[in-house]
């Protein structure tokens, strides 16, 4: 008899692995350095568009307000301008907690208020920094006949200080959040210190110059884009130089502060110290005109390069180590 042959074992098909599928990114989270830019472009012109075409309404309500209610008169005494800046300030208001979502920056220890047991140390520690080399340029100011006292009682004296406080800590507040939180934050992430500490620092010099501009004429509902526009002129002008490089020297500090502890308490105690002390030498003294401002400008370079340099002897490199090793766990 003969033997029949065993049927062939076919081989197991080989499976290819399926190629990855590549989804386009979205308009608010594209890949690397593109998706913060993209987000950000989108909210700042979100929030330019609101705030301009709102403040024409707000500003008409309140001029009405008045004519029914006289006790409102003094809201409805305010420049257009002020209207607009405000407006765009809510406008950002509204819009941050959907910027951080989609940066996915929503945690506060995201944005960089991590450790708050500690961090209120850190804060008064900048606080009483920020206000003493911001006071220590008044005294020399006021010693070099640049700024002159004005005759105050005691109320008006209580009132300084408490705007000054109140000042202080809400401007510092919102603005290191905005810029060295979330702003800088996300880009950091990305591209590392140096190229979003100058985008961060150019941003945050040009908001200072937006609703700056009086309006001409009578308010219409393009008066909002008008105020902008020249604003923005004016920011490119020779006049505002000096003013422009106090405050990228200003914005470099903070965001050195920022890198170097790894959170923002440092940050916004310096901010909150700089902005009460400034509050206090212009409710209680008066520049002699633009040569004292110009004199006063040229010591307040050095005395933010001190504070700068103070910087690397009261925040240890361990801090900063501790922190980001803490955020790597979910700590905080």
């Amino acid at each position: 008899m003969k033997r029949r042959n065993a049927p062939a074992v076919k081989p197991a098909p080989v499976r290819r692995p399926r190629p990855a599928l590549v989804c386009r990114p979205g308009l608010w989270q594209p890949p690397g350095l593109v998706g913060p830019l993209r987000a950000w472009c989108v909210y700042l012109g979100l929030v330019l568009a609101t705030g301009a075409l709102t403040a024409p309404w707000v500003y008409a309500g309140a001029q009405a307000i008045a004519v029914h209610w006289p006790a409102a008169a003094w809201l409805a005494a305010h420049p257009f301008r002020r209207y607009v800046s405000r407006c765009l300030l809510i406008a950002g208001l509204a819009g941050l907690p959907l910027l951080g979502r989609r940066l996915r920056l929503g945690r506060t220890a995201g944005l960089g208020w991590s450790h708050p047991a500690t961090g209120r140390a850190h804060g008064l520690a900048g606080l009483g920094l920020g206000a003493a080399g911001m006071l220590a340029l008044v005294a020399l100011s006021l010693a070099m006949g640049w700024r002159r006292l004005e005759p105050a009682g005691f109320g008006r004296v209580v009132t300084a200080v408490l705007a000054a406080m109140a000042s202080g800590a809400a401007v510092a507040a919102l603005e290191e959040t905005l810029f060295r939180g979330v702003l800088y934050g996300s880009l950091r992430q990305e591209r590392g210190p140096w190229l979003s500490g100058t985008f961060t620092t150019v941003l945050y010099v040009t908001s200072h110059y937006f609703a700056r501009t009086p309006q001409a004429g009578e308010v219409g509902w393009t008066s909002g884009f008008e105020v902008l526009g020249r604003s923005v002129a004016g920011m490119l002008s020779t006049a505002a130089l000096p003013e422009a490089v106090l405050l990228a020297a200003v914005g470099a500090v903070l965001v050195w502060a920022r890198e170097r502890s790894g959170g923002l308490w440092w940050p916004a105690g310096l901010h909150a110290g700089w902005v009460l002390g400034r509050k206090l030498a212009d409710g209680l003294t008066e520049l002699n005109g633009r040569a004292g401002w110009l004199a006063e400008w040229r010591w307040s370079l050095p005395m933010l390069a001190l504070t700068a340099a103070a910087l690397v002897w009261l925040i240890p490199r361990q801090q900063r180590e501790q922190i980001d090793a803490d955020a790597s766990a979910g700590v905080g």
